[in-house]
């Protein structure tokens, strides 16, 4: 059984405290034949240095030290060095299962997929809490109809229309050398938010196979300062290089993939304007709207939850129907409150008058913990309420 070798390309910019993790979940690997590329991108936090160190007692990590051009940059000349048949990327944050190559290698040898995608854990940086994404389509392989890969049925969004897709990261996924190299030399220098969609989105596309495990095997870490999750006054123009790009791609008789790329770039710019305008979660324009209309007009809600769905929803209800809202709890409430969120303490449940308790996140395996620790408090199962968030752009 011939092991293929996989590069894995690792942008590195100064992330001396997350790196060694990084770099020890890739040298750990069960599936050994790896090449490792480093493209250290005008690190001097002493990540360069850990890039040297790994190299040297790894023959299997490479270095390419560089001025700083960005991530997207950073990528392309680390593809460009590799030599292997199938190509990963992991972020220099971020780290792996130990077995996540050798679970991804298996439809390489048994089905030659062009595409091998996984499961992320999303890990939160500032509080410690981890939660898997759901899976959005059956686990198996999946092939090229009509001219596009059947796995776009999912692409920005799932098939019902409101759970989230197929993810648009690198990161989760293996690609044959050739589809990569093709599409993230066309990826726009400039980009700094989409840079992974635009490459992403297109080898989706033109994947001839591609294979799905349901399992979070990337383990992505949240953190507040990072790229991802800054956004400036370029974001507008950015999103229109990226939404140009890729709807340049779309043939004629793909109008369903073209409705749901409109609904996720319409998404996109709604985040952005209330980040770019610096608008607080007391006068942000919510997208996530709460399934109140699920339940009586007199019942009294409270809200369990305070990250981006619990304050739109939050938001939604100060706007329809504040005399409803008993109150907003989350784990987090004193970090919060210094940020001006008025979430309180999960304890006030037990002194408070209410008829449900709406879950406010994202993923269900969340809610369902989150379910399960309010059933041990004693709260009645049929008060608690959790359903995937809708958002406005739904029908």
């Amino acid at each position: 059984m011939e092991k293929v070798v996989i590069s894995i390309i690792i942008p590195v910019y100064q992330v001396k405290l997350y790196l060694r993790e990084c770099l020890e979940s890739v040298r750990s690997q069960t599936y050994k034949n790896l090449e490792i590329i480093l493209v250290d991108d005008g690190s001097d936090d002493g990540s360069e240095i850990i890039c040297d160190e790994y190299a040297g007692k790894d023959s299997r990590f490479h270095v390419i030290h560089q001025s700083n051009r960005g991530t997207a940059y950073a990528r392309k000349v680390g593809v460009r060095h590799s030599t292997g048949e199938y190509i990963g990327f992991i972020d220099g944050d971020d780290w792996v299962s130990i077995d996540i190559y050798k679970k991804m290698w298996i439809p390489i040898y048994t089905n030659n997929a062009d595409m091998v995608i996984c499961l992320k854990n999303i890990c939160q940086d500032n509080n410690g809490y981890t939660c898997s994404e759901d899976p959005v389509a059956l686990e198996g392989m999946y092939t090229k109809k009509e001219g596009i890969n059947e796995i776009c049925k999912y692409l920005f969004w799932g098939q019902d229309n409101h759970k989230e897709g197929v993810a648009i990261n690198l990161v989760d996924k293996l690609f044959k050398r050739d589809l990569i190299m093709k599409y993230i030399e066309q990826v726009d220098d400039r980009l700094r938010y989409f840079e992974d969609a635009a490459c992403v989105i297109p080898c989706l596309m033109e994947a001839e196979n591609i294979y799905m495990i349901n399992e979070p095997l990337y383990y992505y870490r949240q953190r507040m300062g990072s790229a991802c999750h800054s956004i400036d006054t370029m974001y507008l123009e950015q999103i229109n290089i990226f939404y140009t790009s890729i709807l340049n791609r779309m043939q004629d008789d793909m109008d369903d993939l073209k409705q749901r790329f409109d609904k996720y770039f319409v998404s996109r710019v709604y985040e952005g304007i209330n980040r770019i305008m610096g608008l607080s979660f007391k006068h942000n324009l919510p997208i996530y709207v709460p399934p109140v209309s699920m339940f009586p007009s007199n019942d009294r809600i409270v809200i369990y939850g305070a990250g981006k769905v619990g304050r739109d929803y939050y938001r939604m209800m100060q706007i329809m129907c504040p005399s409803r809202i008993v109150g907003w709890v989350d784990k987090q409430w004193k970090s919060l409150q210094k940020l001006g969120i008025v979430a309180s303490s999960i304890e006030n449940l037990k002194e408070w008058s209410y008829d449900r308790i709406i879950i406010a996140v994202l993923f269900e395996d969340n809610a369902i913990n989150i379910k399960a620790s309010l059933i041990r408090m004693g709260i009645e199962t049929e008060k608690i309420f959790w359903s995937s968030p809708r958002t406005i752009l739904d029908d």
